[in-house]
């Protein structure tokens, strides 16, 4: 009876997982296949609790022996579950483990490849613990680096606290999460799973405020182009329209002026500054220039044309300068101080 019902229940194990075991990842694989097994009430074959009956059945008769149907329906599920851990490996690590002959084999003999490859890697493991910071990291990856760190070093023989996690995780964030750290510091009993929910919706709150920010940024240099572009529009119609300048497009050139009395820049004169008389003579300083002025214009520096040791073969129209046109006195064929007296034609120079 016990037999037969045995045989009747649905103990199949019908899911795969999709994260197979391999050297690093042994808590992960556990975690998966484990929950499978249990619902399929097979855990006792796997975890040593359901122990293995005997093969024959013996009789009065000892010269006969009889196969025990217990046993047969044993090692039938205990062969399920080991073919369906096998599948749930990468190849290296099945390799590893063709010897296992029962299910319970196969299970201890991967934990303890898992935590022999990871004990002679404490010393890196528990470094790379206390090191680690999440600099560019997004929090959730960062958090499960730190928690997969924890979960290698406990399948070592070397397990971090709860508490000594969650300092270390708090100690690895940037100057933007001090007020959260602050807060979460002062928490003794805070749980893994709340200190996980307390960061992720801090640095929700950060994307935010920074989205906020950049918009108001944006929005101010729009706002900035748009009122340079109109003061220059309007600036220029005390002048001039500038819809009525063709210099641009090859046109006239001409635009229209409101102030038709030209103001000199030497001598600030009623003329303009190429046909004033004083624009070569050295020593002329303008009697209406003042202090007040001066104070009111501020400071002007004059900028000296840096020597410069390359060719230049560009001619250059007279535009009323003085001495620099060209640094280079070799260049002219006939070079004569001009004081200002004189026509205008006199102060040409000719360059070779």
């Amino acid at each position: 009876m016990s037999s037969a019902a045995q045989t009747n229940q649905k103990n199949d194990l019908l899911s795969t997982i999709s994260v197979k075991l391999d050297r690093e990842n042994f808590p992960l694989w556990k975690s998966l296949v484990l929950p499978l097994i249990k619902g399929s009430k097979l855990d006792g074959y796997l975890l040593g609790t359901k122990k293995c009956p005997e093969q024959y059945i013996t009789s009065n008769d000892i010269s006969s022996k009889k196969s025990n149907p217990e046993f047969e329906d044993w090692h039938a599920h205990d062969q399920q579950i080991l073919g369906w851990l096998r599948n749930s490996m990468t190849e290296g690590i099945a390799t590893q483990l063709l010897h296992c002959e029962t299910s319970k084999e196969l299970w201890d003999e991967a934990q303890g490849l898992a935590g022999a490859h990871t004990r002679s890697r404490v010393i890196y493991l528990k470094s790379e613990f206390h090191s680690s910071r999440k600099g560019e990291m997004k929090m959730e990856e960062y958090l499960i680096k730190m928690k997969g760190l924890a979960d290698k070093l406990k399948l070592a023989g070397s397990a971090i606290s709860n508490s000594d996690l969650v300092i270390q995780t708090l100690n690895g964030l940037d100057m933007d999460y001090n007020p959260v750290v602050v807060k979460l510091s002062d928490q003794i009993d805070l749980s893994w799973v709340e200190l996980q929910a307390q960061l992720l919706a801090f640095e929700s709150r950060l994307e935010q405020l920074n989205n906020i920010n950049n918009l108001n940024l944006n929005a101010t240099a729009n706002v900035a182009n748009k009122t340079k572009f109109s003061g220059n529009r309007f600036n220029s119609r005390g002048n001039w329209r500038g819809s009525n300048f063709r210099g641009m497009r090859g046109g006239r050139g001409k635009g229209r002026f409101h102030n038709s009395k030209p103001v000199c820049q030497v001598c600030t004169g009623s003329h303009t500054a190429i046909n004033c008389f004083y624009r070569f003579d050295k020593s002329y300083t303008d009697p209406n220039y003042s202090n007040s002025e001066n104070e009111k214009q501020g400071t002007h520096n004059a900028f000296v044309a840096s020597p410069y040791n390359g060719q230049d073969y560009e001619w250059y129209f007279d535009s009323g300068a003085s001495n620099h046109v060209t640094h280079q006195a070799d260049r002219f064929e006939d070079l004569t101080e001009h004081t200002g007296q004189g026509d205008r034609e006199g102060s040409s120079k000719r360059q070779t």
